[in-house]
């Protein structure tokens, strides 16, 4: 089963020089094997620690913002990793 980034869990954006860049990132579940897709402009280990403060905030019932990356993390019995470095252009899409 795939999961992925459908805007549910917005990333935050900002420009270098003119261009985004970033990252394609996935979580892998080793319980269920669902996978999380994602793309960030932050170094993965940070974007991983907002998903879990988001999803401790959720649980908590703090937040009522969800995210499909929840639905792994849950498990507590997961790995990440960057899929490929992107770039982009000004329009707010990296790619």
């Amino acid at each position: 089963m795939l999961i992925t980034n459908n805007g549910i869990c917005p990333d935050g954006y900002k420009l270098h020089y003119g261009h985004l860049s970033g990252y394609i990132y996935q979580i892998l579940d080793k319980t269920t094997g669902n996978i999380y897709i994602g793309k960030t402009i932050y170094p993965i280990d940070i974007r991983i620690k907002q998903h879990k403060s988001k999803y401790k905030a959720y649980k908590s019932g703090k937040s009522k913002q969800y995210c499909s990356s929840y639905e792994i993390l849950k498990n507590n019995d997961f790995i990440y990793e960057a899929i490929e470095k992107a770039g982009g252009s000004n329009n707010g899409d990296i790619y």
